[in-house]
């Protein structure tokens, strides 16, 4: 009721637009999908299961790691068509991958922590929905673009 300015909460015409915080929003784990896998690449499961080879379809959740082999590299698809091709000799957490029910609202949320990757995110549909890459030393967040990311030992590049 304060939130909206709204004097008499038992009396609010129809039509009237609410606003919501995001942090009141119930949140739903999502998945991403390997849309492509070339040459070698691995997959870490957060539940802590060995190592295996990844493949084309599989499904990532939230502390899933991707690890690519010296010629290999993977294209994950994300919950709002977002795309990012994982470069050779990378490795990406799935740190957070999220959406709000009721909402066309995404989280999503990933480290590289090392190597390099290209983005191609989705535009917002307005939603202020969030894309982040985060490595080493830098945040990198958009609302819709293409970009690449590169995470050496002595630099992030974006």
């Amino acid at each position: 009721q304060s939130h909206n300015h709204i004097a008499d909460a038992t009396h609010i015409p129809p039509g009237t637009r609410l606003r919501i915080p995001v942090n009141w929003l119930r949140r739903q784990d999502v998945t991403a999908t390997v849309a492509a896998v070339q040459g070698t690449a691995e997959l870490l499961r957060a539940a802590g299961t060995p190592a295996r080879n990844l493949r084309t379809g599989a499904v990532l959740r939230t502390g899933d790691v991707v690890r690519t082999g010296e010629a290999g590299n993977v294209t994950v698809e994300f919950k709002d068509g977002s795309r990012m091709l994982v470069h050779a000799a990378s490795e990406l957490r799935m740190t957070d991958l999220a959406a709000f029910e009721n909402t066309d609202l995404v989280d999503t949320r990933v480290q590289l922590v090392r190597g390099r990757a290209e983005n191609l995110v989705q535009p917002l549909r307005g939603t202020p929905s969030r894309f982040e890459v985060t490595t080493p030393s830098a945040v990198t967040s958009v609302r819709g673009t293409d970009f690449r990311v590169n995470a050496d030992p002595a630099a992030t590049r974006t």
